[in-house]
């Protein structure tokens, strides 16, 4: 079990939100046009070595969402989109077996908000942080 693994899961299973969603932070900010979400493990914790070899891993999930709407619309927007996240990735838990358990630690909610008029556009952002539990045995 790899990390890329624990994120072309995420990856695929975040296919049904109104967003193009990327492996990884690299491919997001070559300039793509908004809505977009990205995927990445900023940290990794090892929390038990075995004898054998096998560890017990925590790594840092990070789905950051980017969007844009109207000033009447942008903060729903964003707040909706995080909850459609969470809730995708809080249904399967193991992620089909592949992780022991994935939980939802944190959401930040954030909005830019550019021009005077209601019809500007607006960017917001939501970034959910996961703990994903799993198990990577000696090779």
């Amino acid at each position: 079990m790899r990390r890329s693994d624990i994120r072309e899961f995420v990856v695929d299973a975040l296919g049904g939100v109104d967003a193009t969603v990327y492996n990884g932070r690299g491919p997001a900010v070559a300039g793509n046009k908004l809505p977009f979400i990205v995927v990445y493990i900023r940290d990794e914790r090892v929390e038990t070595v075995t004898l054998s070899g096998a560890q017990q891993r925590t790594a840092e999930l990070i789905v950051e969402y980017i969007g844009e709407g109207s000033s009447d619309e942008i903060e729903d927007l964003v707040d909706e989109t995080a909850e459609d996240i969470a809730t995708i990735l809080t249904l399967n838990p193991t992620m089909g077996g592949l992780v022991q358990g994935t939980f939802l630690t944190s959401t930040e909610l954030s909005v830019l908000l550019d021009g005077e008029t209601k019809s500007a556009k607006h960017t917001g952002m939501a970034q959910l942080k996961f703990n994903v539990h799993y198990r990577k045995d000696s090779q």
